[in-house]
């Protein structure tokens, strides 16, 4: 039907060249056991030494090495632009919303008691560590849709969908252990906007970006003492903060255009 044809859902309708790029350049077999290991040895390594950053630390260095073919040009790609900021602002607004029907299926938030129970200390942790944390968290995201494909390869928009779907349920189930077994839901609807992003646009950076602000509103609103000002002002804080960083990039992009006509 003509109605079909005019509508289109980048990633899902058609496969991205920029997402294909990392297509093929690992064999699958050694994507899966990169991706699990390095979600067990988070796991484990951080529940023998105590220390999440640990854990992290070994998971990712053991991606790194067991995907390497798939890592290097993710690292080259990694490219900001005026969209970066918008985009990652419409990513999180999406995730949120994703997240909020999880938890309206479900009656409650899975998350909600473990969080409002952490102190503002472990909290104050936790933020030091997400810029180390979460960006190994989203290539264990990209290993596993990307070992997903190689293993489907699919071919209609159904098929498509179902893999950003099933990696995203792959990455829930990484925090079962932590967080119990409803965070699956909670934490599958929540990131498959990311994968659906990855596959239209094979842009790693603005999922990395939307991890990274997601997780610091979620310890700031729960964590941080209730008579915080930061805490009741999170929100627009953290909005007019990534619309700042945006015009600084702006500016410096102005500024980089200028100086190269001089010359």
């Amino acid at each position: 039907m003509r109605w079909q044809q005019r509508i289109r859902w980048p990633g899902i309708s058609s496969s991205d060249p920029h997402f294909l790029r990392f297509v093929g350049l690992a064999p699958t077999w050694r994507l899966i056991v990169a991706t699990v290991a390095a979600s067990a040895t988070v796991l484990i390594m951080g529940s023998v030494a105590r220390s999440s950053t640990v854990g992290y630390g070994y998971g990712g260095v053991f991606f790194v090495i067991v995907s390497w073919p798939l890592v290097r040009p993710v690292l080259r790609s990694l490219q900001w632009t005026d969209a970066t900021i918008w985009q990652t602002i419409l990513l999180v607004i999406a995730s949120l919303a994703m997240g909020a029907a999880a938890q309206k299926i479900l009656g409650f938030n899975p998350q909600s008691g473990r969080l409002q129970h952490l102190p503002w200390s472990s909290g104050q942790h936790l933020l030091w560590q997400f810029p180390l944390v979460l960006p190994v968290e989203n290539l264990v995201l990209l290993g596993g849709l990307v070992a997903l494909w190689q293993l489907i390869r699919p071919r209609s928009g159904f098929e498509r969908f179902m893999v950003g779907l099933v990696a995203a349920g792959v990455f829930g189930l990484w925090h079962v252990p932590v967080w119990g077994g409803w965070t699956l839901v909670v934490v599958s609807l929540t990131v498959f906007p990311w994968t659906v992003y990855l596959l239209a646009t094979g842009d790693m950076l603005v999922p990395m970006l939307a991890h990274l602000a997601m997780d610091t509103l979620a310890v700031l609103s729960t964590a941080a003492p209730e008579r915080a000002w930061f805490r009741v002002f999170v929100d627009p804080i953290l909005l007019l903060s990534l619309l700042a960083l945006g015009l600084m990039w702006s500016v410096y992009q102005e500024w980089r255009e200028r100086h190269a006509r001089r010359w």
